[in-house]
């Protein structure tokens, strides 16, 4: 290409037309490749790319370097028309072979020649004459009524954009050896006919695809995806054939004349008088063969300096080739027509660019009948004949397709001559999609939705690592990268090699996981693929700025989000607004349920109320489930056996210090309590230490989940407390929900990190409002011995936030209400040795409160401080004399044993085992009594003090006061159930004296 037709490569020419009905918008992007560019066209390819891209940096320092190299050597680069490999010929060699194809072919016809010596002039004059015949003919059409206004703007011509075309040559596939031959393409983007020929490309599709159910397909997945359903329908047949041909010899040459007589038969036999997609839109069978002929007569193309007309065929580049040249195939042949629309609804036919097929369930011999007929393709009776390719398998574009008797098999296809062992980058409009193990792992999932068969997918996986292995990575990575696979889609544990999934189950949630990016990409998400074809989005494109969306659909569709989001960020504050307002009337509680409204709307804005029955309601709730917890232990008590001696005597001496600590701590506190004096307007609040850990503290708040629930395995602790361990239905068919809380117990069926989920919840709700995070590792026995991640964060203050923060991280739908037993999930979680933690664990049950000055019933809760004060004392009396009795059991059993004989001293020995186990029986109890005499102890401070009008409130008060004193009634009767028990025990081994 030399410099008169490069002046009029400007930005457009790289822009990437997506238009879905245009059927050769593949040849459109020839040009912006390297393969259509000669040494002159170099530069203008690199101007337009991104340099602050690393690696398009690197393609245009290797280009350049090519550049220079190849205008040395006088060499030209191409590649071939379907592939991306490089081929390198002398330029005098190329440009000998395009001018042949011009000379013997007679489609092209020079009109002008040398446009160098007044390019400019000469340039803009044709382009003017044009442009002027244009739109004469839609000015005339217009003013006539024949087409209306919003059909005039839709074709008439922009005056900023229109442009010549031009025609370059790509490279066929090589026939033998190093023989090439070549294929023109013309780049008609912004020619003076483009708009009309695309208005009339969609009319004329619209009603052809309606007689015969063609269907248009633009991957390999789309083509697939049609054969599985006609399976399914079965309309697959043990005798059903294939049928493949290419119109392209058509598209080329077909006569003008002959064409327009086509349109205009097929136009007044199937179609009406007036020809239209929608209602208000019709067209005049006249008005449409007038645009078609105005086209047809209007092809005029850039080559070397000199402007050619097509005389024959239709542009490569334009969208209404293809329609004319299907509407020239059935006019040639008349039976095939018939036969289409009277089999659409059982058999499929589809098409690519020119590639068409169809499916047959009738005999070979009537099928070659109807293709039988020479198609003419000039006046001078020059006819051609379609090929077909018939068999029960057959290739279209990346994927092979085939069947078995009826059985259906898919699988992607390599072409055995060119581009073998090459690595496309399938998702160029995804910049992070260029790194290697990202690009693997798409074309993994792409070769999944592919292949029907875990054979077939081997195969491709096996190839792929070939190719990665050839392109220097090493097999460590390759297998790690693959190993990621298997395990985002959760199709194995260890080894995809010897664990994984049913191929079958692995296709069906890659196939899920599509269907997911295709609702975000309908969404308008950016930076989504969903059309990883390496046949269809193997080219490299180049994106100017201004080329990435068409305005007139992008504009709205953003006009709409942002409208959209407004009205939810305004719906969002006036529910927050309206949940702070409830918070306000209500004080001090910590709700069960989540979103909890308060009915009382008759309260003063001035005074704030405390809403005594829901606390009463609560605190009895907790009482039940501590009434709970003690029966638990009391059977625990009961089947309770020791291990050995040694553990006996380490309880009864623990046992020994804990009881003695304890009396001190009380009598402090007691005597602390006793010379502390609050005002009436006060809230009394008093504070009583864990049972500690070992004779030197009180228990850490970090150990108090171990303290209690540590001597549970993991499954009795979610049995025990109901945790709800079932996944969430997916994210598309539940709303998210609002927890105000200031805990969380959170689980996810994930394989990602526990370090980025720790991260992501940090960045989520910054680190100065978090009090403690833990996060662990487990195997959930409900999803297959699926790993999942157990997570606990605790706030410093409640926080009022949605679900769902943590599906995006985990890459799941994440159950956010596990439990609201913060001490159990606790400990749940710290079963996995290795779980992270961040901050410090401090939770209580109790809250500080604050309230307005009224009269301070403070007797309540010094009644329930003298009943809970009692309680330790009485029983860690009686646990002594257990202990005692315990240890004089042993001591006489071991002294039988020694002076028995050999016989007896067996029998005694089992005896001793027996007081052993009952001294350790009478250890535990004593141990369990005391933490229901802690227990009882926080009565005091459940027994708050509650300012409230004296007149109207007094029966409800007194009934709270009574309440208190009766539940710790009923833990001193617990207690002395345990004690009572372990004095049985210890009295049983007493008779082995």
């Amino acid at each position: 290409m030399s410099e008169g037709s490069n002046h009029h490569l400007d930005k457009h020419a790289f822009k990437d037309d997506d238009d879905d009905k245009n059927e050769l918008s593949f040849t459109q992007e020839i040009c912006q490749l390297l393969q259509y560019l000669d040494l002159n066209g170099f530069s203008q390819l690199i101007d337009y790319m991104d340099s602050n891209d690393q690696i398009d940096e690197h393609l245009k320092q290797g280009i350049s370097h090519l550049q220079d190299h190849f205008m040395k050597e006088n060499y030209v680069l191409r590649t071939s028309y379907k592939g991306y490999s490089l081929h390198i010929f002398p330029l005098n060699d190329f440009e000998l072979l395009c001018s042949e194809y011009i000379e013997l072919t007679g489609i092209y016809k020079c009109i002008q020649k040398n446009l160098t010596t007044m390019k400019l002039i000469e340039y803009d004059e044709f382009l003017f004459n044009i442009v002027k015949q244009v739109e004469t003919k839609l000015d005339d059409l217009f003013h006539s009524n024949c087409i209306t206004q919003r059909q005039y703007d839709q074709m008439r011509i922009s005056h900023a954009e229109v442009k010549l075309s031009y025609l370059v040559f790509a490279l066929n596939t090589p026939i033998k050896g190093d023989i090439y031959t070549i294929r023109p393409v013309v780049v008609c983007n912004k020619g003076p006919t483009m708009r009309i020929s695309s208005y009339l490309s969609n009319l004329l599709w619209s009603l052809f695809d309606q007689l015969t159910g063609c269907r248009t397909f633009r991957n390999g997945i789309d083509v697939i995806e049609n054969f599985e359903s006609y399976a399914r329908n079965n309309y697959l047949q043990s005798t059903t054939l294939f049928v493949k041909f290419n119109i392209y010899e058509i598209c080329t040459e077909f006569s003008h004349e002959i064409m327009i007589k086509a349109l205009e038969h097929f136009l007044l036999i199937y179609g009406t008088q007036q020809v239209s997609m929608e209602e208000e839109e019709k067209l005049a069978i006249d008005t449409i063969l007038q645009l078609v002929h105005l086209v047809l007569e209007n092809q005029m193309v850039l080559y070397e300096n000199c402007l050619f007309q097509q005389t024959r065929g239709s542009a490569s580049g334009c969208s209404l080739t293809i329609p004319l040249a299907c509407i020239y195939l059935c006019y040639s042949q008349p039976a095939l027509m018939s036969v289409l629309m009277a089999q659409k609804q059982q058999e499929l036919f589809g098409r690519f660019q020119d590639n068409l097929f169809l499916t047959w369930n009738r005999s070979e011999d009537q099928l070659r009948f109807l293709f039988g007929k020479p198609i003419i393709v000039d006046q001078h009776s020059r006819s051609s004949q379609i090929k077909l390719f018939i068999g029960t398998s057959f290739h279209f574009l990346d994927v092979e397709i085939s069947h078995d008797q009826g059985h259906l098999h898919t699988r992607i296809y390599h072409d055995p001559v060119m581009d073998q062992y090459q690595l496309p980058n399938q998702f160029q409009a995804e910049r992070s999609s260029c790194l290697p193990s990202r690009l693997l792992q798409s074309m993994l999932m792409y070769a999944v939705r592919c292949c029907s068969s875990e054979e077939s997918f081997d195969y491709e996986r096996r190839y792929l690592k070939l190719v990665y292995l050839l392109y220097g990575f090493s097999e460590n990575f390759i297998d790690n990268c693959i190993e990621q696979f298997y395990k985002q889609f959760y199709a194995c544990e260890v080894s995809y090699l010897v664990d994984r999934v049913p191929y079958e189950t692995l296709r069906r949630r890659v196939m899920k996981r599509h269907a997911q990016l295709v609702v975000l990409k309908n969404k308008c998400i950016d930076h989504i693929c969903t059309n990883p074809s390496p046949m269809v989005a193997l080219q490299a494109r180049l994106f100017p700025s201004d080329t990435l969306f068409d305005s007139n659909i992008y504009e709205p569709i953003l006009t709409n989000i942002l409208k959209e989001k407004m009205i939810n960020t305004k719906q969002e504050k006036e529910k927050e607004k309206e949940e702070e307002e409830e918070e306000d009337e209500v004080i001090v509680l910590e709700y069960n349920n989540d979103n909890q409204n308060d009915n009382d709307k008759d309260c003063s804005t001035h005074q704030e109320q405390f809403d005594e029955m829901a606390l009463y309601k609560k605190r009895e709730e907790e009482e039940e489930e501590e009434e709970e917890e003690m029966q638990y232990l009391l059977q625990t008590n009961q089947d309770t056996q020791p291990i050995d001696d040694h553990t006996t005597n380490s309880s009864i001496h623990e046992l020994n210090d804990i009881l003695h600590t304890k009396t001190i701590e009380n009598n402090n506190r007691q005597a602390s309590n006793e010379l502390q004096t609050l005002p009436s307007s006060s809230v009394i609040v008093t504070t009583y230490p864990d049972p500690p850990m070992n004779p030197t503290g009180r228990i850490a708040h970090h150990n108090r989940s171990y303290t209690k629930y540590g001597h549970f395995d993991r499954q009795s602790i979610a049995k025990m407390y109901q945790f709800n361990l079932q996944s969430p239905p997916s994210s598309s068919g539940r709303q998210p929900i609002r927890l105000c809380r200031k805990s969380l117990a959170i689980i996810s069926w994930t394989n990602v990190s526990k370090d980025a989920v720790m991260n992501h919840i940090k960045r989520e709700f910054r680190i100065e409002n978090i009090q403690y995070i833990c996060v662990g590792k487990g195997i959930s026995e409900k999803h297959h011995q699926q790993q999942t991640l157990e997570i606990q964060i605790i706030f410093k203050e409640k926080v009022n936030k949605r679900t769902r923060f943590l599906d995006g991280i985990t890459r799941t739908c994440c159950n956010y209400q596990v439990t609201k037993n913060v001490l159990a999930w606790n400990d749940y979680i710290k079963k996995d040795i290795n779980c992270l933690e961040f901050g410090q664990f401090k939770w209580t049950t109790s809250h500080r409160s604050q309230y307005l000055s009224s009269l301070s019933l403070s007797t309540t809760a010094a009644t329930a401080a003298a009943a809970s004060e009692a309680i330790p004392e009485a029983t860690a009396q009686a646990a002594k004399k257990a202990i005692a009795k315990a240890v004089a059991a042993k001591a006489i059993a071991e002294a039988t044993a020694q002076a028995a004989k050999k016989v007896i001293a067996k029998a005694i020995a089992k005896a001793a085992a027996a007081a052993t186990a009952a001294a350790t029986a009478a250890a535990t109890a004593a141990t369990a009594a005391v933490t229901a005499a802690a227990a009882a102890a926080v009565a005091e401070k459940n027994a708050v003090s509650v300012s409230i009008p004296f007149d109207q409130n007094q029966p409800l008060v007194l009934k709270r006061k009574t309440t208190v004193e009766a539940q710790a009634g009923k833990r001193c009767k617990y207690s002395n159930e345990i004690v009572e028990q372990s004095l049985e025990l210890a009295q049983t081994s007493m008779l082995f004296k």
